[in-house]
């Protein structure tokens, strides 16, 4: 508990960490069969979350970065402030604001994002986007061969579609 990971330094994850700081070049990667809670990633830290791992309530935030690779899966990640997740894996229960942007790519499912205050979420070709709320100042972005469905674009949120999206909800001051 409360390690902190930085300068180049790298932490191996195939059991059990919790309360962990990464940044400034440092590297946190999550294996088959391990686990991480309340993972603060940070000033270019990265958080890589391999097939069989998973992460959950991790904070990204001011050039952070938390990969979630096929097979990888995440659950109420935090991502403001400049971070950034990329997912071909799974993430789930994600909240993306100020700042902060979501990318899914190709085989990648993001369920339950919540994006919001200058939060960016983009689905790019192949990737799936499900039950998204897009909020006052949020945006999402449905690339050519992106799939979203059953989002609610709510009052000062924005969803540019160019590949598919079923099922939206515009709500008064949404735009589609």
């Amino acid at each position: 508990t409360s390690t902190v990971v930085s300068d180049g330094g790298k932490q191996d994850v195939s059991g059990n960490a919790s309360d962990t700081q990464v940044s400034s070049g440092g590297q946190q990667t999550v294996g088959s069969g391990g686990s991480t809670t309340s993972t603060t990633v940070s000033s270019g830290g990265t958080q890589t979350v391999s097939s069989g791992g998973s992460a959950s309530d991790t904070q990204v935030s001011n050039g952070g970065q938390q990969n979630v690779n096929s097979g990888g899966n995440t659950t109420s990640t935090v991502v403001s402030s400049g971070g950034t997740q990329n997912v071909s894996g799974n993430a789930s229960d994600t909240q993306v604001s100020s700042g902060g942007q979501q990318n899914v790519g190709s085989g990648g499912n993001a369920s339950n994002t919540t994006v919001s205050s200058g939060g960016s979420q983009t689905v790019s070709s192949g990737g799936n986007a499900t039950s998204t709320t897009v909020s006052s100042g949020g945006n999402q972005t449905v690339s050519s061969g992106g799939n979203a469905t059953s989002t609610v674009v709510s009052d000062g949120g924005k969803q540019d579609v160019s590949g598919n999206a079923s099922n939206t909800q515009v709500s008064s001051g949404g735009q589609q």
